[in-house]
């Protein structure tokens, strides 16, 4: 049997990059790793994890194409055997 060890990465495409700043920052308590706003990018630090939020009005959120419900998000994770 595979186990999950962690979470090592997600990504969440969002419409309010402010609203998820300060829900993610403010109430989860992660900060800021990394901003890359030329490509419409913000990493965050939760705890050995990292999340991504890429808006959708940004150039890899455009790239994504649009919201579509049931659409896969990318991810990695650290397994143990």
């Amino acid at each position: 049997m595979i186990r999950i060890r962690e979470i090592d990465h997600f990504v969440l495409r969002v419409v309010n990059a402010d609203n998820m700043l300060r829900f993610y920052c403010g109430v989860l308590g992660c900060t800021v790793e990394r901003r890359q706003d030329e490509i419409g990018l913000v990493q965050l630090r939760a705890g050995r994890s990292i999340v991504d939020l890429v808006p959708l009005e940004g150039k890899l959120g455009r790239a994504g194409g649009g919201t579509r419900q049931g659409r896969t998000q990318p991810g990695s994770l650290l397994l143990s055997d």
